[in-house]
């Protein structure tokens, strides 16, 4: 598969006195998901989840919403970011507008996001204010075969 790799980096700007960097960032399609990355994904099955996952030079951050009833739903990130000496995500699902989205069984939304990996510790960030710190943290070497 063609894995087009993106200019990736944070830019300083003020935001409420703390120093704080806007992170350029790609959200990947799912043919462009590695798939040491599709592989943790596929692991959560019907669970929600919050990891990331590191490779050189890359980081990767996957949000799970878990198993919603049904299909139609959509996620918009609001915010990536560095705050201080975490790299904080916010995000927001979007539930289904008409009945006609309603279809289907249920869906699994998700998404995972690509950047220059800054070394810090990621905070996943809800709209609504809560925040969750990441739930699995996989460096590479765990995950290739050797």
């Amino acid at each position: 598969a063609l894995f087009v790799a993106a200019a990736i980096s944070c830019s300083p700007k003020k935001n409420d006195g703390d120093e704080y960097k806007a992170c350029d960032f790609t959200v990947l399609k799912t043919g462009e998901i590695p798939d040491e990355v599709s592989q943790l994904i596929e692991k959560q099955g019907d669970e929600a989840f919050q990891m990331v996952y590191r490779s050189d030079g890359w980081l990767f951050c996957m949000r799970g919403y878990g198993k919603q009833k049904t299909g139609g739903y959509s996620i918009r990130i609001l915010d990536v970011g560095v705050s201080g000496e975490m790299l904080r995500i916010k995000s927001e699902l979007l539930g289904p507008q008409t009945k006609d989205e309603q279809k289907g069984g249920g869906s699994r939304p998700y998404f995972v996001l690509k950047l220059e990996d800054p070394g810090y510790p990621v905070m996943f960030e809800e709209s609504g204010g809560e925040m969750n710190g990441v739930d699995k943290e996989e460096p590479a070497s765990d995950l290739q075969e050797k």
